[in-house]
């Protein structure tokens, strides 16, 4: 959960930190609060607490302050413990955080923990109340922070307090003594202070979610994992340990990976069963496993409804007030509180069910010397050089010559357009990309050009028109922000893949991958409007990759497919030698004037004209004129590819790029092909939908089926039992027929049990609840026979005889 830090500066210091640098530790806590019953973020008046932090952080940085700003000079740093209370619900002020109470005054800079008792008197009003009005809780709630500030006292001139560092608790809510006792969850909000948007459904999984634009990690649980890693444990003092190495700048990306390991408390409070969450900001949470499928029952772990509250000056303070301190208080006070706060926010799931979901759009992909991946899936070999248009659309573009022309206008603020710059390189056998620039009409309003180039010292470089960007702050990648956009990238300039992620407020997004030779593999996603509009070098995005080569006029490019053999493997691909001559020249660029790069400065490249067919593919004609030929010696790693990726990986091996950099670019090109396989995939549909009841007696054998149905019908259905609650037994095995699977039940006991059963088609798991409801059997019938005489049974006798 990320911290709130004071936006205002203290009237009696000098020097504040600013508010960027202040605390920027991947969202933990630079301070943690320990001793209350009630967990940390929440305690009553009258608990006796323990803060601690990491002196030796707290001392570096203030000392990292003094020597830059007081150029060395010596002087007795000291601590103060404060308290700042949200005080401001209403008005603008630009320090809602207004009252900052000192408990503890001058302790020693080694000093790192303290223990003290949160009496009434601390928060005793003076002037007004500092309990905020909370609902339906009559008493309110408290918001404050805790924190620590390193100084040197009586120090410069004037001789003042010199604040030089600080360190932050997250939001804590402090609430009337008795109050947990006197109230009945759930908390209830009225329209004044929150209201909840039109929920969308969900991504089915964790690994199409991270392609959903519409979605970003969650504030509460936040995504940091790869689908199949899972944080196992919860480290609460997580946040100290890191803040030394972080401070420092000695803390490596493969240490961090190892850090997110035990980062496993967000989730474990908030949504104990997930692994991470996503929100779209307007209401609609999602909460996955470590495998990747989609948890739906709330007690599961599964998102729940987000309040977009619009009572505070500070969203951070909307989100802890209107949703997790509703959580918190009602689940952390007694079982009974948190069915009801569940239940409170029934139907579970009211907006889940992902039936009506509809996949995020695929990418275009350039790799390797380079290879492309169209935006219909269409792969081909380019190895031209200079200025080419990879993609581009305009509102007034009704056709596919209009658009490349209005795409070609320099002057056009209104159009969004993407131009790669291709290289010659290894003696005119190949060529890479090495340049992009990008123009959209979120950006700057169309007037300004975002330009990547590669760089000697940072790997890559951004600049905006001619005016270079800085990359700074703290942890393992470093933002920046230009015109709403966010642009992303590695702090450590030795981490491999090196990469850079650009998201436009347009959701068009450009994902840029640095490889050794100096080249750029580009990966790009169009918005979802106006997506077949997209012309270019990545093709239309029309769906239909039988058109994918036209001309300006729409007519239909002769162009030969060649089907390439080796290794068992046939691959069909499009002459390189006919798109460079047919398809390649409509989305040249061939004057300065029309070029994204033009307010480039001289030094990172001038105009690249593009260059005539000059046969520069002996290495890869070779290969593919004869169907029998072997891939040359050392190329066996390729088989771990597939596909286009496969022969991709060979081409570029046996032309003389270095092993190392053909592994990263094809397993760049293979992520891709992945991905696009999981976005054009249909996940497996449960007949009933994903939450089944089933009731039961005890000691009796009960069985539950469960029909599943692939809409693609090209893969097969499995199917397992992941986890149970409960003391019973569950067992699943395979049906009669495919994607029907018998699921059998016993319990001794009476009470709720569930079962989640996991199902995939071997590229999208969905998860079924299924809930059983245990009864006590009814006493078997006494049947009672009355004694017959022998005249009876002779009789009987013989009649049926």
């Amino acid at each position: 959960y990320a911290a709130v830090r004071p936006s205002c500066r203290d009237e009696n210091a000098f020097l504040f930190v600013p508010v960027n640098e202040e605390f920027q530790y991947f969202g933990r806590p630079g301070l943690i609060i320990t001793g209350s019953d009630l967990g940390t973020r929440f305690f009553s008046v009258s608990t006796t607490i323990e803060v601690e932090w990491n002196a030796e952080a707290l001392e570096f940085s203030a000392m990292e302050i003094l020597n830059k700003i007081y150029r060395g000079r010596e002087g007795d740093l000291m601590v103060d413990l404060q308290i700042l209370v949200y005080r401001d619900t209403s008005a603008s002020n630009h320090c809602p955080f207004e009252e900052t109470i000192t408990l503890f005054k001058g302790m020693p800079i080694n000093q790192s923990i303290k223990r003290f008792n949160f009496n009434k008197n601390i928060l005793r009003s003076r002037s007004h109340s500092k309990f905020l009005n909370w609902g339906s809780i009559t008493n309110g709630v408290a918001v404050i922070l805790i924190r620590v500030v390193a100084y040197c006292p009586n120090f410069g001139k004037p001789r003042k307090n010199r604040i030089l560092a600080t360190r932050t608790s997250n939001l804590i809510g402090v609430i009337p003594l008795n109050t947990e006792r006197e109230t009945i969850c759930p908390i209830n909000f009225n329209d004044n202070d929150c209201v909840n948007a039109d929920q969308i459904a969900c991504p089915p999984s964790q690994f199409i979610a991270e392609d959903d634009l519409n979605f970003e990690s969650d504030v509460t649980c936040p995504l940091v994992l790869a689908p199949g890693e899972a944080a196992d444990t919860c480290n609460p003092r997580l946040g100290l340990i890191l803040d030394l190495p972080i401070t420092s700048g000695t803390l490596t990306a493969s240490a961090e990976t190892v850090f997110e390991n035990e980062d496993g408390c967000p989730c474990l409070i908030f949504h104990n069963g997930a692994a991470g969450c996503v929100n779209d900001g307007m209401g609609t949470q999602c909460c996955y496993t470590e495998d990747g499928p989609l948890i739906i029952p709330y007690n599961q772990g599964g998102g729940r409804p987000v309040c977009k509250p619009r009572a505070t000056t500070l969203k951070a303070v909307d989100i802890f007030l209107f949703n997790e301190l509703p959580f918190l208080f009602c689940c952390g006070i007694n079982e009974t509180g948190c069915v009801e706060y569940y239940e409170a926010i029934q139907p579970n799931p009211p907006f889940q069910f992902t039936a009506n979901y509809t996949n995020a759009m695929t990418a275009a992909v350039a790799f390797g010397d380079p290879h492309l991946t169209t935006f219909n899936d269409v792969n081909y070999n380019f190895q031209g050089t200079g200025e080419y248009i990879a993609a581009c659309s305009h509102p007034d573009g009704s056709t596919r010559e209009s658009t490349r022309d209005l795409c070609l206008e320099n002057d056009d603020n209104r159009r969004t357009a993407i131009h790669l710059r291709f290289r010659r390189v290894l003696d005119g056998q190949g060529s890479n990309t090495e340049a992009v620039a990008i123009q959209d009409p979120s950006f700057a309003e169309g007037t300004k050009r975002l330009l990547i180039t590669r760089s000697a010292t940072d790997v890559l470089r951004v600049h905006i028109d001619d005016e270079l960007q800085s990359f700074g702050g703290k942890g393992t990648r470093h933002s920046i922000f230009p015109s709403n956009s966010r642009i992303s990238r590695p702090a450590d300039t030795n981490q491999q893949p090196f990469r850079m992620i650009i998201r436009f407020n347009s959701n068009l997004r450009v994902i840029i991958d640095a490889v050794d030779t100096g080249g750029l593999q580009v990966e790009i996603t169009r918005p979802e409007t106006g997506q077949f509009n997209f012309f270019g070098l990545y093709g239309q995005g029309d769906t239909a990759s039988s058109t994918e080569f036209r001309s300006d006029n729409g007519t239909q490019l002769d162009i030969n497919f060649k089907q390439v053999l080796f290794e068992g493997l046939t691959v069909t691909e499009p002459d390189e030698i006919d798109i460079f001559k047919l398809f390649a020249p409509q989305w040249r660029v061939n004057e300065e004037s029309r070029s994204l790069f033009e307010d480039l400065p001289s030094s990172e490249g001038t105009f690249l004209a593009a260059d005539e067919f000059n046969d520069p593919f002996s290495a890869q004609r070779q290969l593919r004129d004869d169907p029998i030929t072997k891939p040359c010696d050392g190329s066996g790693f390729c088989t771990e590819f597939e596909g286009f990726v496969q022969t991709s990986c060979v081409v570029d091996f046996c032309k003389g790029i270095g092993i190392s950099v053909v592994r990263e670019t094809s397993e760049f090109a293979q992520r891709q092909l992945e991905s696009r396989r999981r976005l054009l995939n249909n996940p497996p549909v449960i007949k009933g939908g994903p939450l089944q009841t089933l009731n039961a007696c005890t000691n009796q054998r009960t069985k539950l089926i469960i029909k599943v149905f692939d809409e693609d019908d090209d893969q097969t259905i499995e199917a397992e039992i992941t986890k149970i609650f409960g003391n019973a037994k569950f067992s699943i095995k395979n049906g009669r027929s495919d994607g029907v699977f018998v699921v059998m039940f016993f319990s001794k006991k009476t009470g709720t049990f569930e079962a989640v059963v996991s199902v995939t088609d071997g590229i999208t798991p969905v998860l079924v609840t299924i809930n059983v409801i245990v009864t006590l059997a009814p006493p078997k019938p006494v049947v009672r026979y009355r004694k017959k005489s022998k005249k009876h049974h002779k009789r009987h006798y013989k009649m049926w005889t």
